[in-house]
């Protein structure tokens, strides 16, 4: 969603494209985002998009809408529940992206409230290749930090083992 709504606050919600959304929440602060706000279950993620930047809210269980609405919404979650509540805390003609894969084509959104609320959804790969040469001149002046949100890195003969373990962002070296 990079370049959509310049300067916009952005609510990131965090959850099984664990990388992503700490990625989606640098990206937002180092382009310059008024507010990022991160929310997630999980502590160490937290921790990470708190070190970004970000506003980092933990919750135990989603709740219907968030209290008030957002213009951008990056959805990391991965279950519909967190794609609800996404849908649910868009602002009118707000944008919704989606980095999570649902294996299905049966997936219901609420298509009136969107429709009523002028929604537009991204769901999908990106083609990010027209921002690269912007993203690595912010990484470049230390403005977004990827470094912070690789948990473990290993050697490539170390692979093997190194993806069966936990990692929010596992880096294989290949020298």
């Amino acid at each position: 969603m990079a370049g959509e709504k310049p300067n916009s606050p952005v609510m990131i919600l965090g959850g099984l494209a664990s990388s992503i959304g700490l990625y989606s929440a640098s990206l937002a602060v180092g382009m310059g985002s008024s507010e990022v706000l991160y929310l997630d279950n999980d502590s160490e993620r937290l921790k990470i998009a708190e070190s970004l930047g970000a506003k980092a809210v933990s919750y135990s269980v989603l709740p219907k809408a968030w209290e008030r609405k957002f213009p951008l919404i990056a959805d990391c979650h991965g279950l519909k529940e967190g794609m609800d509540f996404a849908l649910k805390s868009l602002s009118t003609e707000g944008i919704y992206g989606s980095a999570s894969i649902f294996w299905t084509n049966k997936l219901e959104i609420p298509y009136l409230d969107l429709y009523n609320t002028g929604a537009t959804l991204k769901i999908g790969r990106v083609d990010s290749r027209e921002y690269i040469p912007h993203i690595l001149k912010k990484i470049s002046e230390k403005k977004i930090k990827p470094e912070k949100i690789v948990t473990k890195i290993c050697s490539f003969e170390e692979a093997t083992e190194a993806w069966l373990e936990p990692a929010i962002k596992l880096v294989v070296k290949m020298d």
